[in-house]
């Protein structure tokens, strides 16, 4: 007979991490030092210079228009 399972994770903390790593591959290590990331509500959010932000817009699309 099968035993059953289940359980919570914490699916923030792989998303963020993932995002992380792909901001690394084109952000320069100062850029992305002065980048923060946050998820709420199921949208990721950045906080850094405009200059940064053109950068992770130009990489990963524009931002969502839907608040």
């Amino acid at each position: 007979m099968p035993i059953k399972k289940s359980g919570n994770f914490d699916l923030s903390a792989g998303i963020i991490a993932t995002t992380k790593v792909k901001l690394q591959s084109f952000l320069s290590s100062d850029e992305f030092a002065k980048t923060e990331i946050t998820l709420q509500d199921g949208k990721i959010s950045f906080k850094a210079e405009q200059p940064i932000l053109d950068k992770i817009s130009a990489e990963l699309g524009k931002p969502s228009e839907n608040e």
